[in-house]
């Protein structure tokens, strides 16, 4: 395996892991009441106040979703990388399906080069072999 294939996925799972932990600490914040929010819905003009339980309710399954799909994507590209050096082709599409469902751009752009680059790896010819 190319030593920036590696770099790159390696980097990845560190800036994934703490988008993650944020998540959770988002998470837990709003399920214990901490974070206290001023949500409104507004139809046809009218403007309806949500109460803080349904805000909080709403704001929880939003980062539980956050962290549910980060603890994925940070599995799927820990198994790419440690694979990559087996099977490139699968190592490959999981860093690209992690990379989609990361959620997050840095480590989107940085599996999905990694990822690619794995797909697209041929070994190199020999120098002996082109000459004849």
């Amino acid at each position: 395996m190319e030593k920036s294939i590696k770099i790159m996925t390696i980097i990845g799972i560190v800036i994934q892991g703490l988008a993650t932990v944020f998540s959770l600490l988002l998470m837990v914040l709003a399920a214990s009441g901490v974070m206290t929010t001023d949500v409104s819905t507004t139809v046809n003009g009218e403007v309806d106040p949500v109460d803080a339980e349904t805000a909080a309710a709403i704001f929880t399954v939003l980062f539980l979703s956050l962290f549910i799909f980060g603890i994925i994507s940070i599995i799927l590209g820990a198994i790419g990388m440690f694979k990559a050096s087996k099977n490139k082709k699968m190592s490959g599409i999981l860093l690209i399906i992690g990379a989609v469902i990361s959620g997050n751009i840095i480590t989107f752009a940085l599996w999905l080069v990694s990822g690619i680059k794995l797909l697209t790896n041929n070994k190199p010819k020999d120098e002996i072999s082109d000459l004849s």
